[in-house]
């Protein structure tokens, strides 16, 4: 879900290698769209609402993880921000 945000946000990244196999790796953004990146992903992986419902209904953390696909740590990146 990070890169695709990049795509989203059109992030021209700082360095791209297109190795003669013939796939293109994007490498090196600048911090700032990393975090957006990180953000965005966050964003679309667990939205507001839900995160809010979880808080509401006491959902523990290995419940949110599981109910949503989302790892711990991008849990609590959502619930710190």
């Amino acid at each position: 879900m990070h890169e695709l945000a990049h795509r989203i946000r059109k992030h021209d990244p700082e360095e791209m290698i297109v190795p003669s196999e013939g796939l293109m790796l994007l490498k090196a953004y600048d911090k700032v769209r990393e975090e957006e990146a990180d953000w965005l992903a966050g964003s679309l992986l667990l939205s507001r609402d839900p995160l809010v419902d979880t808080r509401r209904l006491g959902l523990s953390d290995d419940e949110v993880t599981a109910q949503y696909g989302v790892s711990k740590r991008m849990y609590r990146y959502r619930l710190s921000g």
